[in-house]
């Protein structure tokens, strides 16, 4: 079939993808995917006298079949919390994750293994426990009884916030609860899963390297390394914030291809020899080992079936086939779980990988370093500039924010996280042979040193971070398309490609000055909620933030409503009922606002 006969994978990926956005986002996707099939069979039956027309035709009715047998299935996989008494039940909970100390709890997400309600079977539920050394000895594993009382989570009450009960859904969590560790009854030593034991194996492993690393190093070795970001202090996360290589802790894309690239260079010889498929197997087990010993998150799962796929076309010696074996992992991963598409993480490490194949080669080859430490910089550099082409746009969308230094940092971070995470897999590999193993330690420690060392002198450069920036559906929308021209125009060179994406930056400008127009004329008083209720008075851009608490709110409650209305910084008014403020727009006098046609009492 004409239209599926070059790169049917990507084609069939395409309709796939087009069937989960039309039945997420359009509630009548039925009529709209029935009368395209519909019409599609017109076609066919007309043009059945005219091959090539009738070829195209049957493809776009098998493409639209994809997309109807995709909507069907994101329809049918579409969970909801389940109804539950809220009343306090006797429950077994196995624990799940690793549990986190917090200031004040240990935190952890653990599993429903048997109750009086058959509803929450398997329901996964986010715990607070009391600290206390049993708590802290609890492992992944482990199960116990306990008198529960779940609530659910709750969409935030303040406008424009983080909603973290969508997102703890997005991962199958619905429900919440504190559990007083003197209530529990730890059940003895039972039969656990495969998944656990590699899990408090990975926790034996932190703790060799705890024994040799200082502690700001050891956060990032085992994060870098093992995945486990629990001891990560919120100052070391800014320093990677700001410096644009938040990817290097999350175990993701670049450390799985660090590992597929490292072992794909020592079996070498077994994939250009008649033991093609040795070097097959040993790679999937690297692979996934290195997977299932990282937590096996869903970043290290989507990488893990990625360069699966790379290992299967290299072994059947099939050139060129990245492009399919990337469209092939990812329906892999979207027919196995559709709502997948609609992670952010999913969304990232997709966008990435596909910049950098369409983009990099031709940002590699405009120029030619003479020298090999040369050509190694250079091809970081343009390696760092491809993924984030692809991933500014999202970047923008969902955090409002640009690292501004992505080019001066990921110089240095992508040869420092090589180095790093195989000297961390050496390291653990050797540590039974006790003098080679202390001198790697004194290694890691001393480049893990100067890695954070350099992080922190890039976060102290003026302008490290752009902040505060907004944009829409529409303008997301507009700038992948505009990407999209662009690969079409680099890789084509049809200038009709360039003439679109330069048309749709113009369109993502135009729109992006009648956002700010609309803005600067907007009126709104937000309520927001806490110990004492606190209240922003926005007037186009200017805002006031009036609060009766002893301290004003903090910087996240009000955080979203300044980044999505555009506002500037807010000014701090202690609330009670001497306060005046005199505004052209409005008055507050005697604990009341009047803003346009409206008074609004803002104290009893």
């Amino acid at each position: 079939m004409n239209l599926l006969r070059n790169n049917p994978i990507i084609k069939l990926l395409t309709f796939w993808i087009f069937g989960l956005l039309l039945a997420k986002y359009f509630e009548h996707w039925h009529y709209v995917i029935g009368t395209a099939i519909v019409l599609s069979v017109v076609w066919v039956i007309i043009c059945r006298r005219k091959i090539l027309t009738r070829n195209i035709a049957l493809s776009l009715l098998l493409g639209l079949t994809f997309s109807l047998v995709s909507a069907l299935n994101i329809m049918r996989q579409a969970e909801s919390a389940p109804s539950i008494s809220q009343d306090r039940q006797s429950l077994v909970l196995q624990v799940s994750e690793t549990p986190q100390e917090k200031p004040n709890s240990i935190q952890s997400i653990l599993q429903v293994v048997a109750g009086e309600d058959d509803k929450l079977y398997n329901q996964k539920i986010i715990v607070w426990l009391s600290k206390d050394d049993i708590s802290r000895s609890l492992q992944v594993g482990d199960k116990f009884v306990a008198d529960v009382q779940l609530r659910p989570l709750q969409s935030p009450d303040n406008p424009y916030a983080f909603d973290y009960s969508e997102y703890m859904a997005s991962k199958g969590v619905y429900f919440q609860s504190f559990i007083r560790t003197e209530s529990l009854q730890i059940l003895p030593d039972s039969q656990i899963s495969t998944t656990h034991k590699v899990e408090r194996f990975r926790q034996e492993l932190l703790s060799r390297l705890a024994k040799v690393l200082d502690d700001e190093n050891y956060q990032l070795i085992s994060a870098l390394s093992l995945g486990y970001r629990g001891e990560l202090e919120t100052e070391t996360k800014a320093y990677f914030q700001q410096a644009g290589i938040m990817h290097i802790l999350a175990v993701s894309g670049l450390h799985v291809g660090i590992i597929f690239g490292f072992f794909s260079f020592l079996f070498d010889r077994l994939r250009r020899s008649n033991m093609s498929m040795m070097y097959v197997v040993l790679m999937l087990l690297v692979i996934w080992g290195y997977a299932m010993l990282t937590g096996f998150s869903p970043s290290v799962q989507r990488a893990s079936v990625m360069f699966s796929f790379v290992v299967l076309a290299q072994a059947m010696n099939r050139r060129g086939a990245i492009a399919s074996s990337i469209a092939a992992s990812a329906l892999f991963l979207l027919v196995w779980n559709p709502n997948m598409l609609f992670d952010v993480g999913f969304q990232l490490s997709y966008a990435a990988v596909i910049s950098i194949v369409c983009f990099q080669p031709k940002f590699s080859s405009v120029y030619k370093p003479r020298t090999k430490v040369g050509a190694f910089f250079w091809g970081v550099f343009t390696v760092s500039i491809a993924a984030q082409m692809g991933t500014a746009p999202l970047c923008l969308f969902y955090f409002n924010q640009f690292p501004n230094y992505f080019w001066l940092s990921n110089l240095f971070a992508i040869p420092f996280a090589f180095v790093l995470l195989i000297g961390a897999l050496l390291f653990l590999m050797l540590s039974p042979i006790g003098f080679i193993s202390t001198y790697i330690g004194y290694a890691l420690n001393w480049l893990s040193g100067l890695f954070i060392y350099l992080l922190k002198w890039v976060s102290s450069l003026p302008n490290v971070i752009s902040s505060n920036i907004y944009i829409s559906e529409w303008q997301l929308t507009i700038l992948l398309f505009s990407l999209l021209s662009f690969a079409v125009y680099m890789h084509g060179k049809k200038g009709r490609g360039l003439l679109v994406s330069l048309a749709c930056l113009l369109l993502f400008f135009v729109l992006d000055l009648h956002d700010r127009y609309d803005k600067s004329n907007q009126q709104q008083l937000l309520a927001y909620d806490g110990k004492q209720p606190s209240y922003h008075i926005i007037n186009g851009r200017e805002n006031y933030i009036l609060y009766t608490d002893s301290i004003a709110p903090s910087h996240y409650t009000y955080k979203g409503a300044v980044t999505q209305l555009r506002l500037d910084p807010p000014k701090f008014v202690h609330l009670n009922h001497s306060t005046n403020i005199t505004n052209e727009y409005f008055i507050v006098e005697s604990g009341c606002c009047l803003l346009g046609d409206s008074i609004v009492e803002l104290l009893d």
